[in-house]
């Protein structure tokens, strides 16, 4: 019965501790249920300056986005390309995949146009231009419905005929004259979504695309006799069908390497990395006129391997005036660079450049390459041999310094001092052992 009455007492007195405890702590404000973390959160709108375009027009969108959360969204961005990532030809920064992306405070709204050619949002099915469903990406994104947006706007489609003539300037004076028509030449366009149409020039070097769809196309030009057509022409290669057509005259010349051939060399045949290494260009014009305006572009192929690109080749720069070669003549031109760690993981590294007029067109122009190896093997250098002694201030030899006995007992870690200090305690432990040994004996013999 005792122990009924003590155990029913200590459950109110539990009761009445944990209803006074709730109670201070609401009475301090304590929350009765954990604080949910921050969390940013987006909201995106998008507008069209119209509702309704012609296929071969240009368009302009707004993005609207506001953080309606509590946390900044960081890396804010496309997850992937709102069109083929091919064909796309709309500039998306800051927004694209490849970005670093924006970031958005909590409460902030931040507003972002972009503008293109309609023709790379077109839709052939339903006849509208945009884009449905789509989200922006962010650090710690969840995906939810709340953040997606779309917009449509309607289009109108349109459509041109190309046509043209290609032809030779053989005399150089950048227009058309008798006997300069070029027949055969293959003419290739390329329009929004891997469209793609060819046809080969006549015997009067003429072409025609009939019923193109409107908008931004590109066009190439590929002769069998090697001439090239300057990529300096954009009218020649950057199109835009409207529905009053496009008419076209194409100059093609001869390429640089008719006349113009290119070596590359190298100073040394091994490098390690981090050496410097000196690329020496040398250029011939064996034509019979002077080519005027000869650049260099080396080139990389995205790797690090590869040298010449990372410095200034003066005059011969893609930027720079170009120097002129006269007929017959051979010019040498030396840059210096630096062997690239990442070439030590390839084992050699390789300079290829390209030389001509207007270089960055990358029409015909002469191509060379050097290549060396790459050693990973340490630098193996001979002891210095010892000169003669240096005078002293009287003029006399300064004698050679003799080693001290104390410096070679250093290398050990131990001193002179220490090894006596070390030697007194071995013989004060060997004193007390002896004590203690005779102490026992004479213990031993008592008990005898």
């Amino acid at each position: 019965m005792g122990d009924e009455v003590h155990t029913t007492s200590l459950r109110r007195a539990l009761l009445r501790f944990g209803a006074l405890t709730a109670a201070a702590l609401l009475a301090l404000g304590a929350p009765t249920a954990l604080a949910q973390e921050p969390e940013p959160a987006l909201r995106t709108t998008v507008e069209f300056d119209k509702q309704h375009y012609l296929l071969h027009e240009n368009m302009r969108i707004k993005f609207t986005i506001t953080n309606v959360g509590t946390r900044a969204a960081e890396h804010v961005r496309l997850p992937f390309p709102l069109g083929s990532p091919m064909y796309d030809r709309w500039n998306w920064q800051p927004l694209r995949p490849t970005d670093d992306g924006i970031t958005v405070a909590p409460g902030e709204t931040r507003v972002l146009e972009f503008s293109g050619a309609v023709a790379d949002r077109y839709n052939r099915q339903n006849a509208t231009a945009g884009f449905t469903d789509r989200y922006l990406n962010f650090t710690g994104r969840k995906d939810n419905k709340e953040d997606r947006f779309g917009a449509l706007a309607t289009v109108t489609p349109t459509a041109g005929d190309v046509r043209g003539v290609v032809y030779g300037d053989k005399n150089r004076n950048g227009r058309q004259d008798d006997g300069e028509v070029l027949a055969g030449t293959a003419v290739t366009i390329w329009g929004a979504y891997g469209n793609r149409a060819e046809r080969t020039t006549s015997s009067d070097g003429r072409f025609l695309f009939e019923g193109v769809e409107g908008g931004p196309w590109l066009a190439g030009y590929r002769h069998p006799d090697g001439w090239v057509v300057p990529r300096g022409d954009g009218a020649a290669y950057d199109l835009l069908v409207t529905p009053t057509g496009v008419e076209l005259s194409v100059r093609a010349e001869r390429p640089a390497t008719d006349s113009v051939q290119a070596q590359l060399d190298l100073d040394r045949t091994t490098y390690r990395a981090g050496d410097p290494v000196t690329i020496t260009a040398t250029l011939t014009n064996s034509g019979t006129v002077p080519v005027d305006g000869v650049q260099a572009a080396c080139l990389d192929y995205g790797s690090k391997q590869y040298i010449g690109s990372r410095v200034s080749w003066g005059d011969l720069a893609p930027t720079g005036r170009g120097v002129t070669l006269a007929a017959g003549e051979t010019r040498k031109f030396s840059v210096t660079d630096v062997v690239p760690q990442e070439a030590l993981g390839r084992g050699e590294v390789v300079a290829v450049c390209q030389f001509g007029p207007r270089v960055l067109e990358g029409n015909g122009n002469a191509e060379a390459t050097a290549k060396a190896a790459v050693s990973a093997e340490p630098v193996t250098e001979e002891p210095p041999t010892p000169g003669p002694v240096p005078p002293g201030p009287s003029g006399a030899a300064q004698p050679q310094p003799q080693p001290q006995p104390q410096q070679a007992l250093a290398r050990t870690g131990a001193s002179v001092l220490g090894l006596g200090l070390l030697g007194v305690l071995l013989v004060a432990l060997g004193a007390g052992a002896l004590a203690a040994s005779r102490n026992r004996e004479a213990r031993d013999t008592g008990r005898a």
